[in-house]
């Protein structure tokens, strides 16, 4: 959508912004979503603590 404008002397600051906001927001979502499920998924595998006997919990 901003390779349009990208050439236009005017909207170019505004196209080249708006490019590398999708190319950082891809970018983050490709890493923090699995990152996000994998912790999510690890924590309901992860055994309870419990507290040693004798202990005010």
């Amino acid at each position: 959508g901003a390779s349009v404008i990208l050439f236009d002397p005017i909207f170019q600051g505004l196209a080249i912004s708006l490019m590398a906001g999708e190319v950082a927001s891809l970018l983050l979502s490709r890493m923090t979503v699995p990152i996000l499920f994998f912790m999510s998924e690890s924590r309901k595998h992860r055994p309870l603590a419990r507290f040693p006997e004798g202990s005010a919990g």
